[in-house]
Order: structure tokens, then sequence, then C-alpha cells
């Protein structure tokens, strides 16, 4: 208990007890989304404790966000802000949460997840991590906002140079101002 008992404290009862018995007839359980504790079950089955399966979802889940976050961030503003963006979140002192039996870094990495692909173009799987992403928390119907952004306006790899306007060369934040 010494060991474990920091990892299942707050909400992470929540989301063991659902992964554990299911939503039952508990009001409160309903305030958690299902895709989380699912994985949870999943995982506790195989490896024979709900806990530390959550645990390691969290880690792998924080992992894999951090390296679509380095991606998309290499995209936006140069490899060296990406490596920084990426330190910054890996140290800032609640990360902590992302490796505890929390949602947060499974919705994280599906966030991150959705808006890198649909930058990159790939609607299909945009969406796919984009609807994932809301089975997972109750905010992540909110990323439909910057998918049909992307769609419609932003800069995306499977569409050229808008036509109505000139190309303009490519100026991160690593190049002096012109001029």
């Amino acid at each position: 208990n010494l060991v474990a008992a920091p990892l299942a404290r707050w909400d992470s009862v929540w989301y063991l007890a659902i992964a554990h018995g299911g939503y039952d007839h508990e009001p409160a359980r309903t305030a958690f989304f299902p895709l989380y504790p699912l994985m949870i079950r999943g995982l506790g089955i195989v490896i024979g404790s709900d806990l530390i399966a959550g645990v390691l979802i969290s880690i792998a889940a924080f992992a894999v966000a951090l390296v679509l976050l380095h991606k998309i961030a290499t995209l936006e503003i140069g490899e060296r802000r990406a490596r920084v963006t990426v330190m910054l979140l890996a140290f800032c002192p609640v990360a902590y949460f992302f490796s505890a039996v929390y949602s947060e870094s499974l919705f994280l990495a599906l966030s991150v997840g959705a808006i890198y692909q649909a930058r990159l173009g790939r609607w299909g799987a945009a969406g796919l991590l984009g609807g994932l992403a809301a089975a997972s928390r109750n905010s992540g119907i909110v990323l439909i906002v910057p998918l049909v952004l992307l769609y419609l306006y932003g800069p995306r790899e499977d569409r050229g140079p808008r036509e109505d306007r000139p190309p303009q060369p490519a100026r991160g934040l690593d190049h002096a101002p012109v001029g």
C-alpha cells in the first residue's frame, strides 16, 4: 500500500472502480468517460493489476503525446523550439498528473494526434483520434473546432498553396525579420 497509494488518489479511485465494476447504478461514475477505464480493464486483465495497468497506460500515452507534440511543433516552429516545447511540458511541475491514473495523458496523446493528422491532411485518422479523445474526456468534442478550422483555412499537407494569394516564403521563428 505504501508504494501504490500515491498512484490511486482522487479521481483515480473512480477510474479504477469503473474499470473493475463498470458504471453500476452509481450516478457519480457517469462523469467519467469510458475509454480510459476500458483500456485499464483490458490491460489489467492481462497483467493482473488495474492500478499498474492505469499507470502504464498513462506513461505510454504521455510518451506518445510528447513524440507527437515534437512532430507538430517541428512543422510549425522548427526543430530547436520543438525540443524546448517538449521539455517544458515533460518537466513542468504538473506533469506528475500525466503519469497518474488519470485520463489526462491519454486525452493529450489523442488530441495532439488528431491535430497532427489534420495538419498532414489525413482526415480519417484525424476524425478517429478526435472521436477517441471525445470518448476519453467530455472536452474532446471541442476538438471539432480546430479540426474544422484546419480543414477550411489551415495549413495542410494535402493541398498546395492557395491560389488567391501568392506563395509566401517559409519564415519560422528561427529566422530574422527581412528588411
